[in-house]
């Protein structure tokens, strides 16, 4: 019997390029993380800026996986997006853009200035916004220009200092929306400790940038523009692979499991508070009306 023909496996054919849904390589990430929620930290902490898509588009805008151990926009990288979709991101990103950056130095002007808005909760919104701001000023413009066009068109500088933005301001939003929770649960809980608690306020503002500056560090020393196929790539390099899951499973626990537990908690603990506490005295419809508007408030961080 005369053997089969093997055919040897070419990654430049069509067939290697892009594989269907019938394939074997169903799913194909070049990245995978620790957690499936922060997939790509392991080679990118900061926001998938040097990601291998799951999904890339054929010549036929079909759907189809990325191929293994292949590089570059044609293989699903940056870049590889139809025109016609291209159009449909330039516009909303634009967008979103002009929306975050307004709406967010709206809100600080308006928590700094406003005599309504003088709350105990106002630092803390302060910080919030300005959070954002980083986010939608050093962060989206340049994370979706790299992503459209694939190649890294701005200065060797800016790529560590785009990396380390977005690991801050992540961190500092995530930190800051945790503390409101913590806040929210002693006015709830330990009213009569609330005083000796705002004192602490700007401490923990200040805590918090230096936990987020801190984990923007690394990124910062990491980061650097590399060749590829002839197109620059913003990405981490790191000199061993043991520090880089290290430091991906820290950002995975201090910027998403551990906040969700505290703020899951403390919004269960302040939820049943409320609906469980009553005044004391005879039933007043009234009484109770304002109460329970008190409760909705609360609840809703007014």
């Amino acid at each position: 019997m005369e053997e089969d023909q093997v055919r040897p496996f070419n990654q430049d054919s069509n067939q290697s390029r892009s594989q269907t849904w019938t394939d074997s390589y169903d799913f194909h990430v070049s990245n995978v993380s620790v957690f499936p929620v922060l997939w790509d930290l392991n080679s990118n902490t900061s926001l998938a800026l040097n990601s291998t898509p799951l999904f890339e588009f054929s010549d036929a805008d079909n759907w189809t996986t990325a191929a293994p151990g292949t590089a570059g926009p044609e293989y699903g990288e940056v870049g590889a997006i139809p025109y016609a979709y291209k159009v449909v991101l330039i516009i909303l990103y634009t967008f979103t853009t002009i929306a975050a950056v307004c709406g967010n130095s709206l809100a600080i002007v308006v928590f700094t200035r406003g005599k309504r808005s003088n709350t105990d909760l106002r630092p803390f919104l302060i910080n919030l916004a300005a959070a954002d701001l980083i986010m939608a000023i050093f962060c989206i413009p340049f994370t979706f220009a790299y992503q459209i066009t694939g190649n890294w068109v701005f200065s060797e500088i800016m790529c560590p200092i785009v990396q380390c933005c977005q690991v801050v301001s992540v961190a500092a939003s995530v930190s800051t929306n945790t503390s409101i929770g913590i806040d929210r649960l002693v006015a709830v809980k330990f009213p009569f400790r609330k005083r000796v608690i705002n004192s602490y306020t700007r401490l923990v503002i200040l805590g918090i940038w230096i936990f987020a500056g801190s984990l923007g560090s690394v990124p910062l020393v990491t980061s650097r523009t590399t060749e590829v196929n002839g197109k620059l790539k913003c990405e981490e390099r790191w000199s061993n692979h043991q520090y880089e899951l290290a430091y991906g499973f820290s950002i995975s626990i201090v910027t998403y499991f551990l906040p969700v537990t505290i703020l899951t908690v403390t919004y269960t603990i302040i939820g049943r508070h409320l609906w469980r506490h009553k005044l004391p005295g005879n039933a007043d419809d009234h009484r109770d009306a304002v109460q329970l508007k008190a409760k909705r408030k609360v609840s809703a961080l007014e």
